[in-house]
C-alpha cells in the first residue's frame, strides 16, 4: 500500500506519495520508487500515482501496471479529452485490455484473489479547468473486473484528501486540525508530508509497506512542478 494524499489551492493541486516498493512477500525492493508521474495530452496537464499491487509475474512473463499506464498515456498524448474522467476512462480501458490479456495468457496468475488490486489518483487540468479522477482495478475469484472510475464529492477541496494509506493516521490528524484548509502550495506540501511521515512511522507486525523517500508535486495549468523531488 502506498500513502497518497491530495489537496487543492487556486494555484494548483498538490499530490504526494511515499517511495517504498515491496514484493508480494513484503520484501522491500526500493525506498526510492517514483510513484508520482506527469501525464499530458493536447489539452490535459496532470499528475497521477498508483497504489496497490503493481507488478505481477507468472514465472515466464511479467506485467507492470505503472509501465503499461505510461505506455498508454504516451499513445494518447496527441488526443483531446472532454474531462479528466474521460482521460482516466481511456487509460483504464486500454489497461484492462492489456492486463486481462496477460492474465489469460498467464493462466490466472492472481490465483483466486478477490478484492482491490490497485488504484490510481489523477489530478490536474483539462482545458485549463481543475479536475480530479481515479481508476480502480479489482478482481473477483482471480478474474479482472471492468475498471471503476471515480471522483471525490468535492474535487476542489483545500482540505487534505487521503486517497490511500492509513485511515487512523488521517483521523488523528483531522482531530488535531491537521486537515484544515491549505492556504498555499507550500502549506499543502507540509500537510501531505506530515501525513505520509506519520503513516510510515506506524508499527505493523506484518511490516509497514509505507516508507522511503517522500516526493510531492504540484499539478498546475502549465504542467507539473516538484515541491519535493523524487529521489535521484
Amino acid at each position: 500500500m502506498t500513502a497518497i494524499a491530495i489537496a487543492y489551492t487556486p494555484d494548483g493541486f498538490v499530490i504526494g506519495a511515499d517511495g517504498r516498493q515491496v514484493n508480494f512477500d513484503g520484501t522491500v525492493v526500493s525506498e526510492n520508487s517514483q510513484k508520482i508521474i506527469e501525464y499530458s495530452a493536447l489539452n490535459v496537464r496532470a499528475a497521477g500515482a498508483w497504489s496497490g499491487t503493481l507488478q505481477f509475474d507468472d514465472g515466464v512473463s511479467s506485467f507492470d501496471i505503472k509501465t503499461h499506464t505510461l505506455e498508454i498515456a504516451e499513445s494518447v498524448k496527441l488526443l483531446e479529452f472532454a474531462s479528466a474522467e474521460e482521460y482516466a476512462q481511456t487509460i483504464a480501458g486500454h489497461l484492462f485490455d492489456r492486463f486481462s490479456g496477460w492474465l489469460n495468457s498467464a493462466r490466472g496468475s492472481v490465483g483466486s484473489y478477490t478484492g482491490e488490486v490497485a488504484r490510481m489518483a489523477l489530478v490536474g487540468y483539462v482545458n485549463g479547468s481543475p479536475e480530479q479522477s481515479s481508476i480502480f482495478l479489482n478482481c473477483e475469484d482471480g478474474i479482472l473486473s471492468l475498471p471503476g472510475i471515480g471522483s471525490p464529492i468535492d474535487p476542489l477541496s483545500p482540505r487534505l484528501q487521503v486517497f490511500s494509506g492509513n485511515k487512523a493516521v488521517f483521523l488523528s490528524m483531522h482531530a488535531l486540525g491537521g486537515s484544515n484548509p491549505c492556504s498555499s502550495l507550500a502549506d499543502c506540501r507540509d500537510k501531505i508530508k506530515t501525513y505520509i511521515e506519520r503513516c510510515a512511522n506506524q508499527d505493523d507486525a506484518a511490516g509497514n509497506t509505507i516508507g522511503g523517500h517522500i516526493h510531492i508535486a504540484a499539478a498546475t495549468p502549465q504542467g507539473v512542478l516538484w515541491l519535493v523531488p523524487p529521489a535521484p
